[in-house]
């Protein structure tokens, strides 16, 4: 059941705050700590990527942990880190950790 609610917590990370642009969820989705950094990190990746979209290929739950791979696809119409934007499509894939607490996400690694 916790893993079940741990996962929910996550699609709705990605599903709606990251593909929606839904920032008004990060308080109910993130614990306080990171909700300033999780902003931030939303509204550069879709200022950047206006058309973003991560679809979740896999979500796996143990315990507090949530593992997701997912599939990015977006257009690169401003800066990426040192990358000026291109105005191409991009595809990449990832594997991302949530660590829950509390039903919050309180920590997340993406390789």
């Amino acid at each position: 059941m916790m893993q079940e609610a741990n996962k929910a917590v996550v699609r709705r990370y990605i599903e709606e705050v990251l593909n929606e642009g839904r920032l008004d969820l990060i308080e109910a989705l993130f614990a306080p700590v990171l909700h300033q950094a999780v902003r931030e990190v939303v509204t550069s990746l879709r200022a950047t990527f206006p058309d973003m979209h991560e679809h979740i290929e896999t979500l796996i739950a143990e315990g507090d942990v949530v593992a997701a791979r997912w599939v990015f696809r977006g257009t690169q119409l401003g800066p990426f880190y040192d990358i000026p934007p291109t105005g191409r499509r991009v595809v990449f894939q990832g594997l991302s950790m949530y660590y829950l607490q509390d039903g919050r996400i309180v920590d997340d690694v993406a390789v």
